[in-house]
């Protein structure tokens, strides 16, 4: 029965972090801790039934992390003459 438990324990790990990085979480730089506490305001969403009322919108497609504009020292100081 353990084994069992375990088993459907890592197959339902799995979907989850598929999931997980479908909608970009992978991309952001968080702590488990803040992963722990955003997945368990996911979990408070769901119970409240947030999801049901908004089943039929389409999912927003996720962001990808961008990366900040060079600084002065990476593009060597240089400015333009505009």
């Amino acid at each position: 029965m353990n084994d069992e438990l375990a088993q459907s324990n890592a197959r339902e790990g799995e979907r989850i972090g598929r999931l997980a990085v479908e909608a970009g979480l992978a991309d952001l730089e968080l702590s488990d801790h803040e992963l722990l506490t955003g997945f368990g305001k996911l979990r408070e969403l769901a119970i409240a039934g947030e999801f049901k009322s908004s089943a039929a919108k389409p999912l927003p497609s996720p962001r990808r992390a961008q990366a900040p504009p060079p600084s002065a020292s990476q593009t060597g100081g240089q400015r333009s003459a505009a």
